[in-house]
């Protein structure tokens, strides 16, 4: 039912031929400096500290237990510069008591980025729009993810449900040289 039938004989002694004028319509592919435009980009560097666990519980070093980790960090340095890693407006501003100060973007279509361990750049506000690249803050600290380092812990959700931002962004990443901890709960040396 899938597939098209192709093994039936065509015995018809006439035919029709249709011509049909089609319209694309196209969005731009370029920016005003002529580059390619970008529709994602990584928040902050391509190296990742502890990837996206899908479900599966990990060990927290600053915690003391076992839980999902529904994002991804990105190594960082305190104070570095944070960007949009989309267009979007947003959403909130927030001080949570595990994940520090957090900023919450909403780019539309159910896709919603929440990045966490950063100060909001001065003047940014709820319902403010933003660009792909634009400077949202810079990164602090993560109080559940302290023994971890300097980094971002970056969430993105597609109709309320956590996927993973490396996959969503399609960007090439690598695992930044520390040691970290698997899904599976190993304890492995990230090659650099």
């Amino acid at each position: 039912v899938d597939r098209p039938v192709t093994n039936v004989p065509d015995d018809r002694t006439t035919t029709t031929q249709r011509t049909t004028t089609t319209t694309k319509t196209t969005a731009p592919t370029t920016t005003t400096s002529g580059k390619p435009a970008e529709l994602f980009v990584l928040p902050l560097s391509n190296e990742v500290l502890v990837e996206y666990s899908d479900g599966k519980q990990v060990y927290s070093k600053t915690m003391n237990d076992w839980r999902t980790h529904d994002g991804v960090d990105f190594k960082g340095e305190k104070g570095q510069k944070v960007v949009a890693l989309a267009d979007g407006t947003i959403l909130a501003i927030e001080e949570d008591t595990l994940w520090g100060k957090t900023i919450t973007i909403d780019h539309g279509f159910g896709i919603q980025s929440r990045y966490c361990g950063v100060e909001a750049a001065s003047g940014l506000k709820k319902g403010d729009k933003v660009k792909v690249s634009d400077t949202i803050g810079t990164l602090t600290d993560i109080p559940c993810e302290l023994m971890d380092g300097a980094h971002l812990h970056v969430e993105i959700t597609v109709n309320g449900t956590y996927t993973d931002p490396v996959e969503a962004i399609g960007r090439e990443v690598k695992a930044a040289a520390t040691v970290g901890t698997t899904a599976a709960g190993t304890t492995t040396k990230a090659a650099s």
